[in-house]
């Protein structure tokens, strides 16, 4: 029984052949309704969680992009951009002579300023520390200017957030820089 089955298995039909066979349905497999959980998925999983975290609160189609600004970062004459377009995640841009070319959102300075917005706008330490987190698990697709210019606005929003709490006599005594409070 189980050499017809190996051979079933096997067949052109379910998907196996000879050199690579199909799932064995015993270990799982491939098929409808399997789980496909991997070691790799949990990383994953907080890294779109990081994105979404920003994503939600910051709307890249909003953002009005010129050629010349796009020229400026690409250290190009504004002549040689053909056309751009915005994508879900990216930036494309034709130039000539170079073809596409993919720019990120957070490389852009309406992303830094969106940011810088939303690091303002935290009301408590928890979102604050939420959103700079969120941030800093982008931090390699920002350039080196937007990721100072933002640790420093964090640190002034966290100083003031300190500052606040203190103020409304809570048991909260003194805050790190990582905004993690200390009694």
């Amino acid at each position: 029984m189980t050499s017809l089955l190996k051979l079933r298995l096997n067949s052109p039909e379910i998907g196996g052949n000879k050199n690579n066979p199909a799932p064995s349905p015993m270990r799982g497999g491939l098929g409808r309704g399997s789980p496909r959980i991997t070691a790799a998925e949990p990383t994953a999983h907080t890294s779109k969680t990081a994105m979404n975290v920003l994503r939600h609160r910051i709307n890249p189609k909003t953002f009005v992009i010129t050629n010349r600004q796009l020229a400026k970062y690409l250290k190009i004459d504004t002549t040689r951009i053909w056309r751009w377009e915005k994508w879900a995640h990216v930036l494309w841009v034709h130039i000539q002579g170079l073809g596409g070319y993919f720019i990120s959102y957070r490389k852009l300075e309406q992303w830094i300023a969106a940011c810088s917005t939303l690091i303002r706008s935290c009301q408590d330490l928890k979102t604050l520390i939420l959103v700079w987190s969120a941030i800093q698990r982008e931090a390699q697709r920002y350039t080196e200017e937007g990721i100072l210019r933002l640790s420093q606005l964090y640190e002034q929003q966290l100083t003031k957030l300190c500052q606040h709490r203190e103020g409304d006599r809570l048991s909260w005594k003194k805050c790190d820089r990582f905004g993690k409070q200390s009694c």
